[in-house]
């Protein structure tokens, strides 16, 4: 039906949703802006150059693939439709996506008849799923059980997504979060893991890298696959676990079996002995400025401006 629009948070979802026979028109949302700087306005020259300087650099997609895969996506927003549906996950991953999916649908004046389908926690499989891990057969429950959203969700989302962008603090402590958005408080409290820790220059995430690292003999496929399993409310993937083992290469060496063994410096600074200033990649904050501007406070579980 050409007067409904579906925005799923990727491919997987998408192809799942097209063998259900959910009818409408597709816009894919391949992004992943809880890494690297954003802008405001997702439509916007500045957000376009950003975004496209950000893919580059990781190698996940030059400037031309970045407009051609996500930016063209935006043409579907210039029709009118009955009803949008936006089909997001429990992850940081996919709440900074869905909070900037819906500010641009906010910015565009399409707050009447949209629908949230959000999935996580599943008492039927007792775990955590995401849409991937859901069969077609499920679509049409999933479909049939949105949430509409009122204007005040959008009004929230919106004014989320700009702290995100330009005010990591007033992110950190958003409160009084609509209902509708029930994974968010978690997403807050995850997206701290991802900032260095006060008063060190490696975060609690890459601390974790280190430990496993240290454990035992294990190569950076191993590793990828322990972190994809205990962070779950990341909902990272694996380019991404093999970036940030790649920004600590300075603590480690690889063996002649390729697994991965902490060199003297690295067991410093797990231990809490040394100092990771200029020994880590810069390159973890190229186009990454905001991870570079705040610290977390572990001690009262929360972030702070970078002094």
């Amino acid at each position: 039906m050409e007067n409904i629009l579906h925005i799923f948070n990727g491919d997987v979802s998408a192809d799942i949703a097209t063998k259900a026979g959910i009818e409408g028109n597709y816009l894919i949302w391949r992004e992943l802006l809880c890494e690297g700087d954003c802008e405001y306005n997702v439509k916007s020259e500045n957000f376009i150059a950003t975004r496209s300087k950000y893919f580059k650099h990781c190698n996940y997609a030059s400037s031309a693939e970045y407009k051609n895969k996500f930016i063209s996506q935006f043409n579907l927003l210039d029709h009118p439709y009955e009803e949008i549906t936006l089909w997001f996950e429990h992850d940081l991953f996919c709440q900074i996506n869905m909070l900037a999916a819906l500010s641009l649908l906010f910015q565009q004046k399409l707050c009447d008849n949209i629908f949230l389908i959000c999935v996580g926690d599943s008492p039927r499989k007792k775990r955590r799923m995401g849409l991937g891990e859901f069969s077609s057969q499920d679509f049409p429950g999933l479909y049939n059980e949105k949430t509409k959203l009122e204007y005040t969700d959008f009004q929230f989302a919106d004014k989320a997504w700009k702290y995100y962008c330009e005010d990591m603090i007033a992110f950190d402590t958003l409160s009084d979060i609509p209902v509708a958005f029930s994974y968010l408080a978690e997403t807050l409290a995850t997206n701290r893991l991802r900032f260095t820790l006060m008063g060190k220059d490696i975060s609690a995430l890459e601390l974790n890298i280190l430990e496993l690292i240290h454990k035992g003999s294990h190569t950076e496929r191993v590793i990828v696959r322990e972190l994809l399993k205990k962070y779950d409310t990341l909902g990272y993937g694996d380019l991404q676990y093999s970036k940030l083992i790649e920004y600590l290469s300075e603590l480690y060496t690889i063996q002649s079996d390729d697994t991965l063994l902490l060199n003297a410096t690295g067991k410093k600074i797990l231990s809490g002995l040394g100092n990771t200033d200029s020994i880590i990649s810069p390159d973890r904050y190229k186009y990454n400025e905001v991870r570079r501007q705040y610290v977390f406070n572990k001690v009262e579980d929360r972030l702070n401006v970078r002094k």
